[in-house]
């Protein structure tokens, strides 16, 4: 099995039963977010970009399973959000690292979010608050 199967595989079994607003799998996000990129990397970290974040206490399984690169790991810690800090300071501390990857998979996860808003259509000011915090977020990791 490729690493990148076996990210793939490590993501579904984590956000098994989990959907989005709209009712699709949420790994749906994340392949669609994998898509965007060409390599192996890229697209192992695209896949599993929401891992850290939202299940924390999965991390070193995470990484021994898929056997991720020191490159790897750094990116998956810059795309966790830590608690106490606003989006806008999360999107800072990814551009400040200068980790190219991170930088390429938070754009990417943001466009996917930003044209893909189906589940929240019953909630138009919701929609307006998040394209406002998603466009400035996209205008600051395009250097902007």
């Amino acid at each position: 099995m490729t690493r990148l199967t076996k990210m793939i595989d490590f993501t579904n079994r984590l956000f098994d039963g989990k959907v989005r607003g709209d009712g699709t799998p949420y790994i749906i996000h994340c392949i669609r977010v994998m898509k965007k990129f060409d390599n192996e990397s890229d697209r192992i970290v695209a896949v599993g970009h929401d891992n850290k974040e939202d299940f924390p206490e999965c991390w070193d399984e995470m990484v021994a399973y898929v056997g991720l690169t020191e490159e790897e790991k750094r990116a998956l810690i810059l795309l966790a959000r830590n608690e106490g800090h606003t989006y806008l300071e999360f999107i800072d501390r990814i551009i400040q690292s200068g980790c190219s990857q991170a930088i390429r998979v938070k754009r990417q996860d943001i466009y996917d979010n930003m044209t893909d808003m189906k589940g929240l259509r019953a909630n138009p000011e919701l929609i307006t608050k998040r394209l406002t915090r998603y466009t400035r977020a996209y205008a600051l990791l395009e250097g902007k």
